[in-house]
């Protein structure tokens, strides 16, 4: 009510004096009017009107709606905007805005109205998300070239890079991008133009998967599995984004990089032969390459950053490494260290297994381990000759001669090197 006795007072005192935004009161009032046919998410259809439209309650609700879009200005006209433009945008502000465009360039086209349509162009920079090109005369030219998205393509060409590297660094949001629609139902992306700075810098810092390997001097097979099991992080990656290559960064290969701990060792083993020879499996190198990073594992050499293929292990150490961490992640334990165990000689536990005594797990093509389970299970039923024999303080042949009952395996049973007795045979006999 107040802005209504304000116009009324400016009508019938001096209509020429500019008194709203530069405006006279006719210029006002075409503002006033055009402005008021839309409200906050309103989009009226036509913007042609007839004698009829013109009643009191049209008329004042005309004049509401137009003084939440030019109060507190520009912030009302903003919320206006906003509320209007459509949560899937297309590419062209015609169809995205439809009769509030037509209003800004077509009714409202004298130069008078400029402020309005800078605050919209404003707008539309901020949050819109297509692309204004050449093709958006309506614009004004400095609106057109601060314009802070472009289309993929041409922000690819100002980088240097290919396109479909651009899209799946913006898929993956390593690229800030919006999202195009289109009538038709297809989708584009508009890309911001700050950032190729950083497609310049990612350009100079991507190292595809064979460059990375023969950077750090290791298999392309044994850097993958890194990459698959998280110890390196690669930007794009063909099983992730289903792009063509690797796109690697040199930041994130430095972790690889290893410092030494021992300046000597007598004996010692280089990390590449271990790869070839040891068989390693794919979750015990990647321990390996973990406890190397965090310093669990000391390598040996000068006090300096190497490469990963160029790592030197103390071999007694790793030996120590690979047996507990065998243990502790898969409940294992080599046929050796089986027989160290039981307090047998090697060859002894190669023949219980071969006798089916002593259970074994495959581990990988060729190679058997023994879960500690079986172990234990193995120690409560059986017993060796020889054990018996130290704790009844006797030798082997005059504790054999004194049992009443037959082995499972010897060398007169089954041709194996050592006596073994069921511990439920032995009665009284059995001390453990």
């Amino acid at each position: 009510m107040r802005f209504q006795t304000f116009l009324y007072e400016w009508r019938e005192t001096a209509p020429e004096r500019k008194r709203l935004f530069g405006l006279d009161f006719y210029q006002a009032a075409k503002l006033i009017f055009y402005l008021g046919q839309f409200d906050l998410g309103v989009m009226p259809t036509t913007m042609r009107f007839s004698a009829e439209d013109r009643t009191v309650e049209n008329d004042y609700l005309v004049l509401k709606r137009a003084v939440k879009a030019i109060s507190n200005w520009p912030s009302g006209f903003t919320g206006l905007v906003q509320s209007i433009q459509p949560e899937r945008t297309t590419n062209s502000l015609k169809k995205d805005f439809k009769s509030f465009y037509f209003v800004l360039y077509r009714s409202l086209k004298e130069p008078c109205y400029q402020f309005v349509r800078d605050v919209f162009e404003k707008s539309i920079n901020d949050c819109w998300a297509g692309v204004i090109s050449a093709r958006n005369t309506s614009f004004s030219s400095s609106a057109r070239q601060s314009h802070p998205r472009q289309t993929l393509s041409g922000v690819a060409k100002a980088a240097g890079v290919a396109n479909a590297k651009v899209s799946h660094l913006a898929k993956a949001n390593l690229v800030s991008h919006n999202v195009v629609n289109f009538p038709s139902g297809r989708r584009s992306l508009s890309v911001d133009i700050n950032v190729l700075s950083s497609l310049e810098s990612s350009k100079k810092d991507c190292l595809t998967l064979k460059e990375a390997a023969l950077l750090l001097k290791i298999p392309k097979r044994r850097l993958r599995i890194l990459l698959e099991k998280g110890v390196v992080k690669a930007r794009l990656s063909p099983e992730i984004h289903q792009t063509a290559s690797w796109h690697i960064s040199k930041l994130e290969i430095s972790v690889l990089l290893i410092t030494p701990s021992q300046r000597s060792a007598s004996k010692s083993v280089s990390l590449n032969h271990l790869l070839r020879y040891s068989r390693l499996l794919d979750h015990e190198f990647v321990g390996l390459v973990n406890s190397l990073i965090d310093g669990a594992l000391g390598s040996v050499g000068i006090d300096r950053r190497i490469k990963l293929g160029e790592v030197v292990l103390e071999k007694q150490g790793f030996q120590t490494w690979l047996h507990n961490f065998r243990q502790i992640n898969t409940g294992t334990v080599s046929i050796d260290e089986a027989a160290r165990k039981l307090c047998i000689k090697q060859q002894a536990a190669y023949e219980l297994v071969r006798s089916g005594l002593l259970e074994t797990v495959s581990c990988r093509a060729n190679s058997r381990r023994v879960a500690l389970e079986a172990l234990n299970k193995f120690q409560s039923e059986y017993v060796a000759l020889a054990e018996l024999a130290r704790v009844n303080k006797c030798s082997p042949r005059a504790m054999k001669r004194f049992l009443n009952c037959s082995p499972v395996t010897g060398p007169e049973v089954d041709d194996n090197r050592q006596y073994f007795y069921r511990r439920s045979d032995l009665g009284n006999f059995d001390a453990f």
